[in-house]
């Protein structure tokens, strides 16, 4: 079985972290994850997750869906169910397939 190499350099898995700027109460922003190395196409999958600092009573953000992928990005969208805005970390991991 082939081992999947980690990080950023050109591998065929990719971890990449950004910021979610600051969304409105129940609203949506499309967020866009740049990879620092492009993919050789858009054969990948990808898993998305938010950080943020609200009380577990508070609605939190949510990745909502993956709304385009290309070799080079994913644009994830971002939903604030909340009735203030809100910002976070958005993680995103992508797999070659």
């Amino acid at each position: 079985m082939p081992r999947l190499g980690a990080g950023n350099a050109g591998s065929q898995v990719k971890a990449q972290r950004v910021t979610i700027p600051s969304v409105g109460a129940a609203a949506r922003a499309a967020v866009v994850v740049t990879w620092a190395v492009p993919f050789a196409n858009t054969d990948y999958t990808v898993v998305a997750t938010i950080e943020d600092t609200a009380a577990l009573s508070a609605s939190p953000l949510a990745a909502e869906r993956i709304q385009e992928k290309t070799a080079t990005s994913v644009t994830v969208v971002v939903e604030n169910e909340g009735i203030s805005a809100k910002a976070g970390t958005l993680h995103v991991l992508a797999i070659a397939d």
